[in-house]
């Protein structure tokens, strides 16, 4: 009997699809990825609609685009983001990589930021995953 309440919440679930069920950003996420040899300036904006805004350039050169997140990456997003506040916010290292890109990601007041060769935090790491996969769509 008792185990009852758990089958019928297990079943609920089981005809859900992920967004139905899938938690939700508590605010906008800002990725900026910036330097390189080329000079990149890249910032990703996602929403916690799932609408995003992705831009490149500087300056009067700069373009962008829009696009939109899918549920099941959008739940991806949410689900790297799970400990954010607790990520070290300077994760750059202490040996400087000359021409190195560096990142920067904001969500609900914190900012991380980390450099290519440096160590990264497993969250960090998973967030830029996300993020980077989630802003490719069309």
């Amino acid at each position: 009997m008792r185990a009852l309440p758990l089958l019928l919440v297990a079943l609920c679930l089981a005809g859900c699809s992920p967004g139905e069920y899938a938690a939700v950003l508590e605010g906008p996420v800002t990725y900026v990825r910036s330097g390189g040899v080329a000079g990149v300036s890249e910032r990703i904006v996602i929403r916690p609609d799932g609408s995003g805004r992705r831009s490149s350039g500087r300056g009067t050169r700069a373009r962008g685009s829009s696009f939109r997140v899918p549920d099941d990456q959008l739940a991806e997003v949410v689900h790297a983001l799970e400990g954010w506040a607790g990520v070290p916010p300077d994760q750059r290292g202490s040996e400087p990589a000359p021409d190195a890109l560096a990142y920067a990601v904001r969500y609900r007041g914190h900012l991380v930021r980390t450099v290519d060769g440096a160590e990264r935090d497993v969250t960090l790491a998973r967030v830029l995953h996300a993020i980077t996969v989630a802003a490719r769509q069309p």
